[in-house]
């Protein structure tokens, strides 16, 4: 398997060994994003270095969710469960939070 399948590939499957590697270098990413945001010290870069980092993150974990829950014998729609109900709880409860702030 390649890194590229590994990380952004929706197909195939994930035991645990694998997945916690992609947790590893999830945490290592985010030391290396901190320190080039931290080394640059520019607003420009200190604000898309991060969405661009957010977003390879977003899909590199929904890909590598999807194949471990190939491997549980289980739908990658689960995602749907797992990551759009909190996503929609988070926002209402922001919203309301908002409101009972006016």
């Amino acid at each position: 398997m390649s890194w590229g399948h590994y990380l952004f590939g929706f197909s195939g499957r994930l035991n645990r060994a694998k997945y916690w590697l992609w947790i590893l270098i999830y945490f290592v990413a985010i030391a290396v994003v901190s320190a080039v945001i931290y080394a640059i010290n520019s607003p420009t870069a200190g604000s898309i270095v991060p969405l661009a980092f957010s977003i390879v993150a977003l899909i590199s974990s929904l890909a590598v969710m999807a194949k471990r829950l190939h491997d549980r014998d289980k739908s990658a729609w689960w995602l749907l469960i797992f990551v759009l109900i909190p996503s929609i709880l988070l926002g209402s409860g922001l919203a309301l939070r908002s409101t009972a702030r006016s």
